[in-house]
């Protein structure tokens, strides 16, 4: 199954620094936010230009089945990215991992007809 990943990069005291992408195809990893006051920042280029060209990718890809890994808080700054994010959900079965927060965004996901919610919290509590 094909995956846009993102992962956190930490510096050399162990803090997070930045996030990077993985995208599904060509696994070039760029940075897709830095680390700000007092949270990360979106490097909006690279969400705009390379985080929605790599949305697309698994959209035209062949597999009906692709995944995310994460959608949080960064993307209620990039509308572009946004959008590819709803077409990828009306043209493929989305695997997501969703970070657990308020966001317009984010919640537009929550309440899909088609989302299934699985929150880890409470099954590892359970």
């Amino acid at each position: 199954m094909p995956v846009l990943r993102s992962f956190l990069v930490r510096d050399t005291e162990g803090q997070p620094s930045k996030v990077g992408m993985q995208p599904p195809e060509n696994g070039f990893c760029f940075v897709a936010a830095r680390r700000g006051n007092p949270r990360m920042e979106p490097c909006k280029w690279a969400f705009e230009q390379l985080a929605v060209s790599s949305v697309h990718q698994l959209k035209s890809c062949s597999s009906p089945w692709v995944g995310i890994d994460e959608i949080g808080y960064l993307e209620e700054f990039v509308p572009c990215f946004q959008q590819a994010i709803l077409q990828l959900f009306e043209n493929k079965r989305v695997i997501a991992v969703l970070r657990k927060e308020y966001t317009p965004f984010l919640q537009q996901l929550f309440s899909r007809p088609d989302c299934l919610v699985v929150d880890l919290d409470i099954l590892i509590q359970s």
